[in-house]
């Protein structure tokens, strides 16, 4: 863990990949992840007391980045004159990009419906991935594509499913990829009658 001091306000730490796995981090377990977080921060804030004049009897504000592969960023900051906090507040956000759409499904069933529904539209390409015994459509928006058959893509694609918040560098690392390509087509071939 790589630690850095930012005058006796606030402490920045590294966590590589391989650290956080030996302290037990798994995606997808959110309550062991924030009890793993939540000590680390009190080891950072044990170690800050002893070695720098830190004092943390004020209350702090603890702010978590994770970047997928590579490690976690954690930033506590003291905060002067602020109200008494009753509760930590860990957030752990995936940020979707512009150039795609990703949906969850919550069975194989409403999948392969859609999947049917949508085999003729050669315009939009998709990807299938399996994360967490769930289902994940990734659309990929940046192809050129009118937005009116855009519009209606995900109109079929949201009576079936649900958009979910996760990127499709989460799905490829952790999850498994079952379809690379020509998803819809695909579907065309395998399940249409």
């Amino acid at each position: 863990m790589k630690i850095e001091f930012k005058g006796n306000q606030r402490i920045s730490a590294y966590l590589d990949h391989a650290e956080l796995t030996e302290r037990g981090f798994t995606i997808g377990d959110y309550a062991k992840n924030v009890e793993m977080i939540n000590d680390l921060v009190d080891e950072l804030l044990l170690f800050a007391e002893s070695t720098q004049q830190f004092s943390n009897d004020l209350p702090f504000k603890t702010e978590v980045s994770y970047v997928p592969g590579e490690g976690a960023f954690i930033t506590v900051t003291m905060l002067q004159d602020a109200p008494e906090l009753t509760e930590s507040e860990v957030f752990i956000t995936a940020v979707p990009t512009k150039d795609n759409l990703v949906f969850h499904f919550k069975d194989v069933e409403d999948l392969i419906s859609c999947g049917i529904r949508l085999a003729d539209t050669p315009e939009i390409d998709g990807q299938l991935f399996l994360y967490q015994d769930k289902y994940y459509v990734v659309l990929d928006k940046s192809q050129s594509i009118e937005e009116q058959a855009l519009a209606e893509i995900v109109s079929i694609m949201e009576e079936y499913a649900v958009h979910a918040d996760l990127t499709v560098s989460l799905l490829q690392e952790y999850g498994k990829s079952l379809v690379d390509n020509h998803l819809f087509q695909r579907f065309a071939v395998y399940f249409a009658s």
